[in-house]
């Protein structure tokens, strides 16, 4: 992991700023409202989440979506829960105790893209993946980006079809679905049900209105601030250490 360049002061300072539960899983069941990050490049997102009762007000979460035809909007409250599916895929549909086994597993690609997005967006280094998503838009990509990756999951979750033009539903024009191509060896290896959870901190939220399903959203079950304070905790242990040293060494 790339050590970021803060010093230790600040780094103390976001954590006095920060509430400590913050630090925490996101809960597994809940309330939360979108909040429109304003880089949408499509009907999808990426969106902000808020998670109600949760760490500050604001952006606890970036996600995508991985159903169409689920309709959400912009400032009501929501229910969610996080599974390892997609319930009740395409359209909104009354929640009928998923007796027909309507889930929709989330597909090795799809976590292995978003697990990248995350890891990316928190400041770690990802190594010689060539995974690229123009984060602060610093390249002016960042809408570019947004709408390759969206179209990549709704390919990868059969939403949409894949294509063979050079577009944005194809592996040649769209780079996170030719990484996933590389990386599974093939896209129909990319399709299939991602199976090790206790492993990934990916997840699907599953988002409700009363008992319709709103829509089905990619994110990870970690806060944006997750991996920023876990990276103060290892400082501040490092620190501890060194102090613990000089004292030895004095009495020594």
């Amino acid at each position: 992991m790339k050590a970021p360049k803060i010093l230790i002061p600040a780094l103390i300072a976001l954590v006095g700023a920060t509430s400590l539960s913050a630090t925490d899983p996101i809960p597994s069941l809940g309330t939360m409202n979108f909040i429109n990050s304003g880089v949408r490049g499509t009907s999808g997102g990426e969106f902000g989440i808020d998670i109600h009762g949760y760490g500050v007000d604001g952006t606890d979460l970036l996600s995508f979506c991985l159903e169409v035809q689920e309709n959400l909007s912009f400032g009501p409250t929501y229910s969610f829960e996080l599974d390892t599916a997609a319930r009740l895929g395409g359209g909104n549909h009354l929640n009928e105790s998923d007796s027909d086994g309507t889930f929709d597993t989330l597909s090795k690609g799809s976590e292995f893209l978003y697990d990248l997005f995350y890891r990316g967006e928190s400041g770690e280094d990802i190594g010689a993946i060539n995974f690229t998503y123009d984060h602060d838009n610093s390249s002016g990509n960042n809408q570019a980006d947004s709408k390759a990756l969206q179209l990549a999951f709704w390919v990868l979750e059969d939403e949409k079809s894949l294509r063979n033009d050079g577009g944005l539903r194809s592996i040649a024009g769209n780079k996170y679905l030719g990484l996933v191509n590389t990386e599974f060896g093939g896209i129909a290896g990319a399709k299939s049900n991602f199976m090790d959870w206790d492993n990934s901190i990916v997840r699907v939220m599953n988002i409700w209105d009363g008992n319709v399903l709103k829509q089905s959203q990619i994110v990870a079950a970690v806060p944006e601030s997750g991996l920023v304070l876990l990276m103060l905790s290892g400082v501040l242990g490092f620190v501890g250490y060194v102090k613990r040293r000089r004292l030895a060494n004095a009495t020594a």
